[in-house]
């Protein structure tokens, strides 16, 4: 049903201009952490034949100054954050392990967004 939904509607892919405001200080600018949150909600992610609609996502910060909750670095474990510049620019989607269940983190260099509800 949701395939049929959202085959009669148009989508966009991501601009460059839109990864680089992904990638900006939520210091600098505080409601950015909104901003992406309903950038983010709603989008479908594709890799090759499988896809997944995203329904909501958490913001979580990098700066432990902007987040209590932010990322904490620990050896052994890999860090969610991107490294190299691809089609997204330093946006990346990686799953994540944590607490003995994986998930779903879309990262850029200032934050993280948790995937917490999706549809296959």
């Amino acid at each position: 049903k949701a395939a049929k939904i959202l085959s009669t509607t148009s989508h966009v892919e991501l601009t460059e201009a839109e990864c680089k405001i992904l990638n900006q200080d939520w210091l600098e600018y505080p409601q950015l952490r909104y901003c992406f949150s309903q950038l983010l909600a709603g989008c479908i992610m594709m890799q090759d034949e499988v896809s997944i609609l995203v329904n909501t996502i958490k913001p979580y910060a990098r700066d432990s100054l902007i987040d209590a909750h932010f990322e904490r670095k620990s050896t052994g474990s890999p860090s969610s954050f991107p490294t190299t510049s691809g089609r997204y620019g330093f946006l990346t989607v990686c799953p994540f392990l944590a607490n003995d269940d994986q998930k779903l983190v879309i990262s850029t260099r200032t934050s993280n967004f948790l995937v917490t509800s999706s549809i296959r």
